[in-house]
């Protein structure tokens, strides 16, 4: 009864909002980045192993699906117009999508073929909705980009919270139902699914900070997204965030001297992180990770030796874990790329890849104007991404990235007034 009466909000969302589509998108955006999946029963009444035939899923994905159905045949610049705008992309997506749910029932895990709806489909629809509705609204995009740094100032005040209390302080009991949860966090997660998820979100705020007219938002936001990524304990995430802020910095419309000043904080910053002065302990896990990296490197390997049996086609969705299992492996490969590959085939999830890179990139090639520093934050994420298996469960980060892949796609139709006048930030970040 629960979950009907979602669908029905959900429908209702997009029945009030008419022809407005960015209602349903910011308010499924709000949720993706805002409630962990862990507390979905909590919306949508099914629990984590599913409801019968009804997998578990996010109720911010339960909102982009109804949404994409009800929004699908809505005007002509939308849905369909961006399918036939990348036609080559989207069939490259439908055919990898195809081979996923095939090797997936053929390989019998029947139990991963929900999955394939929100790792996949969803975040893919999320990408169309906010393309579509880029040709409608033109300050969509700028409305969108800012209330993804809302969002992101949001958790990452929530995770610095959470490291100086030790202490979930939001949702605490459906945490617990994680066999790595502790009551006495040591890395901070936000609202988000992860430490690395929060991590991920820090730095996608890190580079859209760059558009950002104010100048001292644009400096600041990116100084203050640093912390909750040390609050993670994300080692690649820290070397993500510190390059990004080098960059913004370097980048941004500001004096030699202040840009000297900054630079010189941020080296001093990060060089009391490490050694321990100021968030003692935070970054532990780069004196002792606990042997995460040597099992990962063992994942890695095991990797290298079985890739060509997957070449073509994968073992279907969560094989790579049954495979781990055999290999008596305690962990995941650790990449989202390399789990794929195996869930699904080399060759299939490169053309899945390359199409998403295709559509992110296509306003660059053609020196078109969009919101800036999207395709930077593209990019953060996409390299974090292969560093997470993240993309391969119940998170928010596929959702992320494909934002950030509509995102770097659209070119602005007017220069909305967040925007610097000079136009420097545009200057500085594609």
């Amino acid at each position: 009864m629960q979950f009907v009466l979602w669908l029905a909000i959900c429908a209702i969302i997009n029945i009030f909002s008419g022809r407005r589509t960015h209602v349903p998108i910011i308010v499924a955006t709000t949720l993706l980045f805002c409630i962990p999946w862990v507390a979905a029963e909590l919306f949508t009444g099914v629990p984590s192993q599913g409801l019968g035939p009804i997998p578990s899923m996010h109720p911010g994905t339960w909102l982009i699906l109804v949404t994409f159905v009800l929004r699908f045949f809505d005007g002509k610049h939308g849905v369909q117009f961006v399918l036939k705008k990348y036609p080559v992309a989207f069939l490259t997506l439908g055919l990898f999508l195809l081979v996923a749910f095939a090797v997936t029932v053929v390989g019998g895990e029947l139990r991963g073929v929900g999955s394939l709806v929100y790792i996949f489909v969803c975040p893919i629809m999320l990408a169309i909705l906010i393309m579509g509705e880029n040709n409608k609204n033109l300050s969509f995009l700028t409305t969108l980009r800012n209330m993804v740094l809302v969002i992101a100032v949001a958790q990452g005040a929530l995770g610095i919270a959470q490291y100086l209390t030790k202490s979930a302080i939001l949702f605490d009991a459906y945490y617990a139902r994680q066999y790595w949860w502790s009551e006495t966090i040591s890395r901070s997660i936000g609202s988000t699914d992860h430490p690395i998820m929060l991590s991920i979100l820090m730095c996608a705020g890190i580079a859209l900070s760059v558009g950002l007219s104010n100048t001292a938002l644009r400096i600041f936001l990116p100084l203050f997204f640093l912390l909750p990524v040390v609050c993670t304990g994300s080692r690649v995430g820290l070397i993500v965030a510190a390059v990004l802020v080098a960059w913004i910095v370097l980048a941004g419309p500001v004096g030699w001297i202040t840009r000297i000043f900054l630079l010189g904080v941020l080296a001093g910053a990060v060089s009391l992180v490490l050694n321990g002065t100021i968030f003692k302990g935070a970054f532990g896990r780069f004196e002792d990770d606990s042997g995460s990296t040597r099992v990962r490197l063992l994942a890695y390997d095991l990797f290298g030796d079985v890739w060509p049996d997957y070449f073509f086609f994968g073992g279907g969705a969560t094989h790579s874990y049954d495979l781990l299992e055999t290999a008596r492996l305690t962990t995941s490969f650790e990449s989202a790329g390399l789990t794929y590959a195996v869930d699904y085939g080399v060759v299939p999830i490169f053309l899945y890849f390359l199409a998403m890179t295709t559509i992110a990139f296509t306003r660059i090639r053609s020196k078109k104007k969009g919101i800036p520093g999207s395709a930077v934050a593209f990019t953060a994420v996409f390299i974090q991404f292969q560093s997470y298996s993240g993309g391969t469960v119940q998170s928010s980060v596929a959702s992320l990235l494909w934002l950030l892949v509509a995102l770097s796609a659209c070119s602005l139709k007017s220069h909305p007034k967040s925007l610097p006048r000079n136009n420097c930030a545009q200057q500085v970040a594609p």
